[in-house]
């Protein structure tokens, strides 16, 4: 499948993936199904894999003890991930079936586990065939995997298991680079020109545009050259999340009273908070607002902050995201984003 044919099943809504809870475990779900049939096609290069995965994973994700990730396109699974949690974190399993593999599905799961154990994790490890890492190399520096060893337990004759290991700050350090790289190139998006812009507005204005009943975003200061691109909403307070994204179609300017006459159908907002906003200002600009694309799920930037590790401070009006400061807020909407795709876990405090 070529990325323009992916795009279209992240456009229909075709794509999603699953967090396994302890529930899934102690019911033998469709979801347990799922997964245990993405891992136990290993079956040759792990002799003894299903006892595994019917002994210790299953056990483990009804304790907690583990978290399993099944990825779905089209309601056929496509891609599993399992971890097994603590301070030194074991990364069990990533797999992603051969025809949808080089799309960043491997990443986006990867990223995901290590985001799972923040707070708990001090050091992640995982154990790979020789064949793999060398092949794969790249994927596991991209994380800072640099080095492996050769494992104490072996499974196979003629290929040598090896060990990864790292410092959990090493490795989310480059979950946020990689995550910040997905906001331009995430399969999510390939439908989508990528946001641009950072853009903070009232919660009231957030609800009225989400409606369709505010097609207008009224600003005094703002730039034409930023008309056709898309944006990503920032709720300010209470609510304090990401919630959306909208396309800024054209902007129209002028005196207030010439943009109020020809925007106030879709202005949002009465003839008099729309006054009290321009006050004595000569010029206004009114952005339309088109493709309005809701989160299902607005995530809350404090969460978004914890999980990458770092510092998200809003703008007051809105901010170029492409800025060479801008790497944690690149990571965070491709985060968000990928968060509408996900069963609730991780947004969770």
């Amino acid at each position: 499948m070529n990325r323009s044919e992916f795009a279209g099943v992240w456009d229909q809504a075709a794509f999603s993936i699953v967090r396994l809870q302890e529930a899934d475990a102690l019911s033998g779900s469709d979801h347990l199904r799922a997964l245990r049939s993405l891992v136990v096609t290993d079956q040759l290069g792990y002799p003894g894999i299903r006892s595994w995965f019917d002994g210790k994973v299953v056990h483990g994700l009804s304790t907690g003890e583990r978290t399993a990730y099944v990825a779905y396109v089209r309601g056929q699974p496509v891609a599993s991930a399992i971890l097994k949690r603590g301070r030194d974190t074991k990364l069990c399993n990533l797999r992603v079936r051969e025809e949808w593999q080089g799309l960043d599905l491997g990443r986006i799961l990867f990223s995901l586990m290590v985001l799972e154990v923040r707070g708990i994790a001090t050091q992640l490890h995982f154990s790979l065939p020789e064949s793999l890492w060398e092949t794969k190399r790249p994927f596991f520096e991209a994380f800072g995997f640099t080095s492996a060893h050769q494992a104490r337990r072996q499974y196979r004759h003629g290929d040598p298991e090896l060990v990864c290991s790292q410092e959990f700050s090493r490795v989310l350090r480059s979950v946020v680079q990689i995550l910040s790289n997905l906001a331009t190139t995430d399969p999510s998006q390939t439908h989508l020109d990528p946001p641009s812009l950072l853009m903070s507005i009232k919660p009231a204005y957030w609800d009225q545009i989400a409606a369709g009943k505010k097609t207008f975003e009224f600003r005094k200061r703002f730039s034409n050259r930023s008309m056709g691109v898309r944006a990503l909403l920032y709720a300010s307070r209470p609510v304090c999340s990401l919630v959306g994204e909208v396309k800024l179609q054209e902007m129209i300017s002028g005196d207030p009273h010439q943009v109020w006459n020809r925007c106030a159908q879709g202005a949002g907002v009465e003839q008099g908070d729309f006054e009290i906003y321009v006050r004595s200002a000569r010029e206004v600009r009114a952005i339309q607002l088109t493709d309005v694309r809701p989160f299902g799920r607005p995530v809350p930037i404090a969460r978004l902050a914890e999980l990458l590790g770092c510092t998200l401070r809003p703008p007051q009006s809105f901010c170029h995201l492409h800025k060479h400061n801008c790497e944690a807020w690149l990571a965070a909407a491709s985060l968000a984003r990928l968060l509408q795709y996900c069963t609730p876990g991780l947004t969770r405090a």
